[in-house]
């Protein structure tokens, strides 16, 4: 049985399940939609996955690879190449391999608290057919259970590369003054680097500057 959840970030609930789906390509990317999530807020899980598992090898195609870390099992899914070989449709999605790979999940792990993106249908991880990917879903998990956070996830770097834009133009505007912008630029920053749960240090100053940032005299008017 699905529960799907249309307008919520999967990372903002991990800590809920005890399984989560992670759709990748056989190249092991990790650049874009959940997996850019997973590669900071989960190193040590991209570090596995890359050592366990070789590069561009077709055999992957249906195969999982479960990464226990953190009190969860990530269960890497080998459905697509990573857009080298698309459909005359620009599909790049295997279907068999995702139907393989959800099978797996729920014979192995059909009991348990377990989560996933809608993979396979965004232009980063195979830009299948999201009602057919769907049906897929719904036809392996029949006697178990699966929340699927059917929004596109983006891209975790650009994400926090909006909010700090944001807080910039927040800043220039007048809406907030810049020990205030300061604070939530460091913040960011922090986050950007090292996942939204890690405790950033009381003393942590970003000193990266940014493309849209002038020179900010830092003494109070």
């Amino acid at each position: 049985m699905l529960h799907i959840f249309d307008d919520e970030q999967l990372i903002e609930h991990i800590h809920d399940y005890e399984v989560v789906l992670v759709g990748m390509g056989i190249n092991n990317a990790f650049s874009n939609g959940f997996p850019s999530f997973i590669k900071v807020h989960y190193p040590e899980v991209r570090r596995k996955e890359n050592e366990l598992s070789p590069y561009g090898d077709r055999r992957k195609y249906g195969t999982c690879l479960p990464i226990k870390f953190d009190g969860k099992t990530f269960v890497m899914c080998y459905v697509h190449d990573g857009g080298y070989r698309k459909a005359e449709e620009g599909v790049f999605l295997n279907y068999e391999s995702l139907e393989k790979c959800l099978q797996y999940v729920a014979n192995k792990y059909g009991g348990k608290k377990i989560a996933s993106t809608l993979i396979g249908c965004f232009p980063y991880d195979g830009n299948g057919d999201a009602e057919k990917v769907k049906t897929m879903f719904d036809e392996a998990f029949n006697k178990a259970e699966i929340d699927i956070y059917a929004k596109d996830q983006g891209n975790f770097d650009e994400i926090v590369r909006k909010k700090l834009l944001n807080e910039y133009k927040k800043y220039k505007s007048g809406e907030i003054n810049l020990e205030e912008y300061i604070k939530n630029k460091n913040r960011l920053v922090w986050e950007r680097k090292n996942g939204i749960y890690s405790e950033m240090p009381k003393n942590f100053t970003a000193k990266r500057a940014f493309s849209w940032e002038n020179v900010i005299k830092t003494k109070k008017s």
